[in-house]
């Protein structure tokens, strides 16, 4: 420390030496400088403040559209399920009227109740006469037209009905992917 006692008076007589008014004046240039910052400071808080303010302005719409978007999305999966329950109820209703139509057909028809004819050359014990007579009673059948047996013709009418089972599995199928791309 006495080292140092005689570099600060040695200091301090040089600056004994300088006129006051140049110390007013670098007090005034550093005031200034610091006047400049302290208004770049206010003027930078407030614009990052603006920004602030028009960024929240515009998360809050932002989460407003997609709280929007989200909320039309479930609406519209909601109906598309309501669409494709309704297909899928109304398939199943459908599919069981066809089984039991199925159902009562076969049956009448393997009870000989529905009879199914085709033309070819029958040949009929009893006779060759130009006209048959057909197992019901007044009714006559023209030459070269037999019934099936019932179990043939159960099995066809099984074969049909299994057609338009595949038939309106197409459809209700066809009905969904509609109903979706609505």
């Amino acid at each position: 420390m006495i080292a140092l006692l005689p570099i600060l008076k040695t200091i301090w007589g040089v600056l004994s030496k300088i006129p006051w008014w140049i110390y007013v004046a670098i007090a005034l240039v550093l005031y200034h400088f610091a006047a400049i910052h302290v208004a770049e400071k206010r003027a930078t808080d407030a614009c990052n403040a603006a920004w602030q303010k028009k960024e929240a302005q515009a998360e809050i719409a932002y989460q407003t559209k997609v709280a929007e978007l989200e909320k039309k999305a479930r609406d519209q999966e909601s109906q598309w399920e309501t669409k494709i329950t309704e297909a899928g109820v109304q398939y199943a209703n459908d599919l069981q009227a066809q089984a039991d139509q199925s159902s009562r057909d076969v049956a009448d028809a393997r009870a000989g109740a529905l009879k199914l004819r085709v033309r070819s050359s029958c040949v009929q014990a009893g006779g060759s006469g130009g006209t048959k007579t057909s197992p019901d009673p007044g009714q006559s059948q023209p030459a070269g037209i037999c019934e099936l047996p019932p179990e043939v013709t159960g099995r066809l009418y099984a074969l049909a009905d299994d057609a338009n089972r595949v038939t309106k599995k197409f459809n209700g199928c066809l009905a969904i992917l509609q109903a979706e791309r609505k």
